[in-house]
């Protein structure tokens, strides 16, 4: 019985220096935390801030683009005879019936079922925007006017094509000359597309909020038309064309837009990835 009292202290001194030595780590820990916890905050602060100024450029740019704005029309001599082109040549969707089951594989396209501008570019700058809607495929861009479209080929610069396209309602991407798949912020329903021939650049903007998508930098051996392919009618009643945007021309002013609302659209539900080109 002599011994239980010390015995007893010894045993709590022993309890009450593991709960300060758990109570220390936990700190520490705590304190860690604390750091790694602003180191990240830093750091997000950081990408915001490029993000925003990426995002100022991008609209910088596309402004400028607006600038060389040019009146496009649709050459219903070069549509594939599945599409069909408006009278007033801005608009073109696909009448035929789906297609059997799309390859995995988007690049490889069986055929071309494009139409392309009346407007040959070979030099100066040029920009045109192109209505997409809620079509859950489709390809826009530029192409050489000499290329062939009656056979099967790959959609590359190397080609003669610099197209960038949507694939089954969620994929952006381009083949440069390998598919590069693209990150957009606000999916698009409009899209502004820059030509500027001594330059050698194709750019692509998202015009539902103003930001830079992709740009080809290439050499340009011919003159170049407007490249156009929706997708595949899905046997919907009303399928989505692709529409070309009419746009103050060049020599004209650009109204500047309020960049909080009017570019900015909801965005809708894709169509089922059983659509077909």
């Amino acid at each position: 019985m002599a011994v239980l009292p010390p015995l007893l202290a010894v045993l709590v001194a022993l309890a009450l220096g593991l709960l300060q030595k758990q109570r220390r780590r936990q700190e520490k820990l705590k304190k860690q935390a604390e750091k790694r916890q602003g180191k990240l905050t830093v750091e997000l602060e950081k990408l915001q801030t490029e993000l925003d100024w990426r995002r100022a450029e991008g609209q910088a740019e596309w402004r400028a683009a607006q600038k060389y704005a040019v009146n496009v029309t649709l050459d219903p001599t070069s549509a594939h005879p599945s599409l069909e082109v408006s009278e007033d040549g801005k608009s073109v969707f696909s009448r035929g019936a789906p297609p059997s089951p799309a390859p995995s594989d988007p690049q490889g396209f069986s055929e071309q079922k494009c139409v392309l501008s009346l407007q040959r570019f070979s030099a100066g700058r040029h920009y045109w925007e192109v209505q997409v809607g809620c079509s859950s495929r489709w390809l826009l861009g530029a192409c050489l006017a000499a290329v062939p479209r009656s056979r099967p080929m790959r959609l590359s610069p190397a080609a003669g094509y610099w197209v960038l396209g949507l694939w089954n309602g969620c994929e952006y991407f381009v083949l440069a000359p390998h598919r590069v798949a693209l990150t957009v912020r606000v999916p698009p329903r409009r899209m502004g597309v820059f030509l500027d021939c001594q330059a050698g650049k194709l750019s692509f903007f998202n015009v539902s909020d103003g930001s830079h998508i992709f740009t080809f930098h290439d050499t340009f051996s011919g003159a170049l038309c407007a490249y156009f392919r929706p997708r595949a009618h899905d046997g919907g009643e009303h399928p989505d064309p692709l529409t070309i945007c009419p746009l103050p021309l060049k020599g004209t002013c650009v109204p500047e837009e309020n960049d909080s609302d009017t570019w900015l659209q909801p965005y809708e539900p894709a169509h089922s990835a059983l659509d077909q080109w």
